[in-house]
């Protein structure tokens, strides 16, 4: 996401930095009310997503976090009766 993207319509180059990414997430963030409504599943080995930039952001006790994964959630099969709690609550 870092980096020089080329729009594939109107070909105009765009410099995304660390910077814009991380102001970003914190507007969006700084949005999120009620946070006990939200359930974040993080995997330590995702390949695109820092799982500690979203742990900085929500309240530890709705962010679990898994060790290795990727991101594709790798073991998202065995969330399901997680989700299915959170959802019921």
């Amino acid at each position: 996401m870092i980096g020089e993207h080329v729009n594939p319509y109107s070909h105009e180059k765009v410099k995304i930095t660390e910077d814009e990414i991380t102001q970003s997430f914190r507007y969006i963030c700084s949005e999120i009310k009620d946070s006990e409504r939200y359930l974040v599943l993080l995997q330590e080995d995702d390949e695109v997503l820092d799982y500690r930039d979203a742990k900085a952001f929500f309240p530890s006790e709705v962010c679990h976090i898994s060790r290795g994964g990727g991101h594709t959630y790798t073991d998202f099969a065995d969330r399901l009766p997680d989700i299915e709690q959170h959802i019921q609550q």
